[in-house]
């Protein structure tokens, strides 16, 4: 029972923490549009390059920016509420999450390449992908701590909590900025 339980409860962590609150899922008429028929091009992406070298309060290339940026973050965001509830379904079956866990790792994969392969032309929005992109590394380190076999989330090491914390502080930032851009550009 033990195993079961570390298993279901690692899971949830894992899920949550692979939550980057970076969406904000309000969708305009115009903006659904827009992204429904939107294609993510530019395979190449350029994620490390400075803020500096970007526009900066360029409101067309910010509004462009959030645009794409709310397209994959709804991805992701969906395939992440389809998880919990696979979690929840899965209750404390130990296969059924340690496969999860491991879907929940390819997704988290996939949409960070997702996010690294952007054009963006604004350093606002440069500034937050960067932040999700840091999360999404948090959160791989996560997933390798809880995957060892002497983890407990009972009794996580201080490791995993430092991490833990770090991931939910960039989260509430992530947040707080896409809040600010979007109330700013996007009405």
């Amino acid at each position: 029972m033990k195993i079961q339980n570390k298993l279901f409860y690692t899971s949830l962590v894992i899920l949550t923490f692979s939550l980057s609150a970076c969406s904000d899922t309000k969708e305009t008429a115009s903006h659904t549009k827009t992204t429904q028929t939107q294609e993510i091009q530019n395979p190449q992406g350029h994620w490390q390059v400075k803020g500096d070298y970007l526009s900066t309060a360029n409101k067309h290339d910010i509004k462009t920016d959030l645009a794409q940026l709310t397209l994959i973050s709804q991805a992701y965001n969906r395939k992440v509420l389809k998880m919990h509830e696979d979690v929840k379904t899965a209750g404390n079956n130990p296969e059924k999450i340690k496969k999860i866990l491991v879907e929940t790792n390819t997704i988290r994969d996939y949409f960070k390449q997702k996010y690294t392969e952007l054009h963006l032309k604004s350093s606002e929005v440069q500034n937050i992908r960067t932040l999700i992109i840091d999360n999404f590394m948090i959160s791989e380190q996560l997933y390798t701590l809880s995957m060892q076999a002497d983890f407990s989330l009972n009794a996580p090491s201080e490791e995993f909590k430092q991490l833990s914390k770090r991931s939910m502080d960039l989260q509430q930032k992530i947040g707080t900025e896409l809040e600010g851009l979007n109330a700013k550009y996007t009405k």
